[in-house]
């Protein structure tokens, strides 16, 4: 069947106007209207990361932090639901006192590498402070979501926010590779401001509970 003058129209226009996809799809090509698409998806991206190691970047990390979350349920249930109460009734403490530590742990480690003797203890602090980035984002996301949609059953809503803050990443990371540590490094202030408050809040009720 012949085409129709609309869509030799069309597709004259793409062509004329290197407009892959468009023309693909006027001439009833859907591979080369994805393959199109891909282009001109990759053709917006700013950073020049390829879009293959994005996506497959994403889907990994979505996965490795969906696991994270279940272990987190299932080793430490108790952490949750008292970070969830700490965000709901004090969400700007919990950050300020987060990032007060992030602010404060590079320069005390510094001064205690100068003697050889507190050189471990500095070790052990930035090794902490690496652990404390790495695996802030799907508690933070778990637990912040959770908080966010009260409406939605406590599990979706803290997956959903595993997923959000995971792709967070991979969308700013597309726009410039040093965005990429934006959402972790804000994840792991609000993980660092919860882990103390938590630890302030156990040390209060244990010294209340002594005779």
């Amino acid at each position: 069947m012949a085409a129709s003058p609309a869509f030799d129209t069309v597709a004259s226009f793409a062509e004329e106007n290197d407009m892959e996809a468009l023309g693909a799809i006027a001439q009833g090509d859907v591979g080369g209207a994805v393959a199109g698409v891909l282009a001109a998806i990759q053709d917006v991206l700013v950073s020049g990361i390829p879009l293959g190691v994005l996506v497959f970047g994403a889907l990994f990390a979505i996965i490795a932090h969906a696991l994270l979350a279940m272990v987190y349920e299932r080793v430490v249930p108790r952490v949750l639901l008292s970070a969830r109460s700490l965000l709901q009734s004090d969400a700007k403490r919990v950050f300020v006192q987060g990032l007060a530590v992030f602010v404060a742990a590079p320069v005390v480690a510094g001064l205690l590498m100068i003697p050889l003797v507190t050189a471990p203890i500095a070790v052990l602090m930035v090794a902490v402070m690496a652990m404390v980035w790495l695996f802030g984002m799907p508690f933070v996301g778990y637990v912040a979501f959770q908080v966010l949609l009260p409406s939605r059953a406590p599990r979706s809503a803290g997956m959903l926010g595993v997923v959000v803050v995971t792709l967070a990443c991979y969308v700013l990371a597309a726009v410039a590779p040093v965005l990429f540590a934006v959402v972790p490094t804000l994840c792991a202030v609000c993980f660092a401001g919860l882990l103390l408050r938590w630890v302030r809040v156990n040390q209060g009720e244990g010294e209340g509970k002594r005779p």
